[in-house]
């Protein structure tokens, strides 16, 4: 069979399995044959993926009455994915969708979208999906996420819950995840980022590196390195620091910070390097703990800490 005929065959197939599970939620068993169609070939979740796509969009051209419209909480140019939701009962469908849906197989293989609406196959199974630029996402147990990728820029917002991100390499167009107040950019990696209250992220690096800040600081971002986590929850520490005697920093530079725990302690930090000590940190600190502020500071940059005659060095390792 050659190319042209394989992928009229896949998008066929695809087309097919796109209507079905848009027409009524799909049986356990059917769920599993999905699966392991999707699991033969590489080329299946895309072609699925674009059929699902070309199915909301001939939907909304067919429909003579008004369809749903994303949330007032989406941007223009956002799709929504999210890990669980509810089943919808097959007697809840417009009887003109099973139309819909055979037009969208006969014409799909004309259409083209790179931002399809997902949802997971199922709420035990893993929700794992490519994004539009070759990137993929694995969404834990009830994680949101909304994306707006284009020829400029990458951007997903985690509404809630937990998600891991493969990130194709792309220097032109930096990934960033935002989370409330938090934002984790990378060019090609894989990290993961939770959401932490109203406001907060905890991002977790496991290759390359990423960079993270809070919002209207991202001048002084924190690059986290494989196998390093920073929690960051604004709101939160700033209360809890109010109600303790502490060293409390924000976006304070380490080079400032150390130089206030020299004021208070006999032993002394030294910041060896001077790109670490230009890193910001955020956090609070007990005054009289010097050596917990120094690992800290040492874990955001990707350094070490080195006891030496009385001093604290913060060196690369």
């Amino acid at each position: 069979m050659t190319d042209p005929e394989a992928r009229e065959r896949i998008d066929g197939e695809a087309a097919a399995w796109a209507a079905r599970h848009a027409l009524a939620e799909l049986t356990e068993a059917e769920q599993a044959e999905l699966d392991a169609w999707l699991a033969q070939d590489r080329r299946h979740a895309g072609a699925y993926l674009r059929a699902q796509a070309s199915y909301y969009a001939m939907e909304e051209a067919a429909l003579a009455s008004p369809v749903p419209t994303p949330s007032n909480d989406d941007e223009p140019g956002e799709r929504t994915i999210q890990a669980e939701e509810p089943a919808r009962a097959p007697n809840q469908m417009p009887r003109r969708a099973v139309a819909i849906g055979l037009a969208v197989a006969a014409s799909l293989a004309a259409l083209v979208f790179s931002l399809p609406v997902l949802r997971a196959p199922s709420a035990s199974s893993a929700h794992v999906t490519q994004l539009a630029d070759g990137s993929s996402v694995d969404l834990g147990k009830g994680g949101v996420i909304r994306s707006a990728i284009d020829g400029r820029s990458r951007r997903i917002t985690l509404d809630r819950g937990e998600a891991t991100f493969h990130v194709a390499k792309d220097r032109s167009r930096p990934f960033i995840v935002q989370s409330g107040k938090v934002y984790a950019e990378a060019t090609g990696t894989v990290y993961s980022v939770r959401r932490v209250g109203d406001n907060g992220g905890a991002v977790r690096v496991t290759e390359g590196t990423v960079r993270v800040w809070s919002e209207g600081a991202r001048d002084k971002a924190v690059m986290l390195h494989a196998g390093h986590a920073l929690t960051l929850d604004p709101e939160s520490v700033r209360k809890a620091a109010a109600s303790a005697q502490s060293f409390w920093f924000e976006d304070t530079s380490i080079a400032e910070a150390a130089a206030r725990f020299n004021a208070a302690n006999a032993t002394r930090i030294v910041v060896a390097d001077p790109a670490i000590g230009r890193m910001t940190i955020m956090g609070r600190f007990k005054p009289d703990r010097p050596a917990e502020f120094a690992k800290a500071a040492a874990a955001l940059a990707g350094a070490q800490v080195v006891e030496r005659e009385g001093m604290l060095v913060i060196q690369k390792k």
